[in-house]
């Protein structure tokens, strides 16, 4: 005898738990697309997060910031979250799986899911005769569910964000570089009458070149963050003579540069001198900066059979072996950045348009001097 047809027979709870799920997807990637923080977002009423699984207290976690979603298990959300973050291996924990002893007296199921933002959503119950039947095979369904859900949402918004200030960052590059230009190019053409007026403008020519070359890492850094190389336009360039102007732009700038150079004559190469300049100016003021007080900086530029090298000396306090590997890397942390500074991404920048040429950049630290060399292939034309 066989049976009938599948749409007699009912929904399994654990099917149901998963539909339930699905049924609020949509108002979950709307309320994480909006402004303000994803603790905002997720604590909206609308979403109803804590109705998900039937508890007593429901709590959304991120950082170490709670907000209760149902009843008050705040602080008691906060107290097990050490014991959750080394329980939660595969994103779901609850009291009474094997991996939880130190949960055995709360009663709570928590799922991870943001682990950048280090985001969790707890739910409370009273305890069971049994701590391994507090939770049933159609809430850990439904929390899983619910998981995944999260973790696309919030991946869907942080690369909306990051579209969105990459474009914003791409704009406002474009559209502060002709005001920029206007302010250089007419101090440029002032008349000074007097060694005061001489001065007064030298300083908005620095002032101006120094923002200009901010500007540039800016949209350089929001490039290699899109994931796009730095685009070069190589020919062949005097490398020999570009040094050579690039000191003495500096000088002019900076009066104030103690510079001892020593640049062989006639190196030609294929490079974009635009972008060879800005790396040699870079590393030059990173290194007059850093230098002590009234010592000089030492520049040398040699060609060695196939390739030219560029070194930039200077002597410094000594530098951690941390500090001198992260020299080229991007500063991350939230510290305060010193104001000679800058961005921070300088050195990562003019790595990336380094390397764009095919090339290396590097930093070697030598009893109180501390080494950048810089070398480029010598590339047929």
């Amino acid at each position: 005898m066989t049976t009938s047809s599948s749409s007699s027979i009912s929904q399994s709870p654990i099917s149901s738990g998963l539909e339930s799920a699905a049924d609020g997807r949509p108002a979950l990637n709307l309320a994480l697309q909006g402004p303000g923080r994803l603790l905002d977002c997720l604590s909206n009423p609308e979403l109803d997060l804590a109705s998900r699984v039937d508890c007593l207290a429901a709590v959304i976690v991120v950082g170490s910031e709670p907000v209760n979603l149902l009843g008050d298990g705040a602080r008691e959300a906060l107290e097990i979250l050490p014991a959750l973050r080394e329980a939660a291996m595969s994103g779901v924990c609850y009291s009474g799986m094997p991996e939880a002893d130190s949960l055995s007296q709360v009663h709570v199921l928590a799922v991870h899911f943001c682990p950048p933002e280090d985001g969790w959503l707890l739910w409370f119950r009273d305890a069971p005769a049994k701590p391994e039947t507090a939770w049933s095979d159609t809430d850990l369904a439904t929390v899983t569910a619910l998981r995944a859900d999260l973790l696309e949402a919030c991946l869907h918004r942080t690369t909306l964000t990051n579209r969105v200030q990459q474009r914003l960052i791409s704009r406002l590059g474009h559209d502060l570089c002709n005001p920029l230009q206007s302010i250089t190019m007419s101090a440029g053409l002032l008349r000074p009458q007097g060694e005061r007026d001489t001065e007064l403008t030298r300083h908005i020519v620095a002032a101006g070149k120094k923002m200009d070359r901010l500007l540039a890492q800016v949209r350089d850094l929001n490039q290699l963050q899109a994931g796009n190389a730095i685009s070069i336009n190589p020919v062949e360039t005097n490398i020999s003579a570009l040094v050579q102007a690039v000191l003495d732009d500096e000088q002019a700038l900076y009066p104030e540069l103690s510079i001892q150079a020593w640049i062989e004559p006639g190196i030609t190469a294929m490079v974009d001198a635009d972008r060879y300049a800005e790396v040699i100016a870079h590393l030059l003021n990173n290194a007059s900066q850093q230098s002590k007080p009234d010592t000089p900086t030492l520049i040398e530029l040699q060609k060695q059979e196939d390739s030219s090298t560029l070194t930039i000396s200077c002597q410094v306090d000594p530098l951690s072996p941390e500090q001198l590997a992260g020299l080229f890397q991007p500063v991350t942390s939230d510290g305060p950045i010193s104001e000679q500074s800058g961005l921070g991404m300088g050195l990562y920048t003019c790595a990336a348009i380094v390397q764009a040429h095919e090339g290396s950049v590097g930093a070697e630290q030598a009893e109180e001097s501390i080494v950048f060399c810089l070398t480029l292939p010598l590339l047929e034309s």
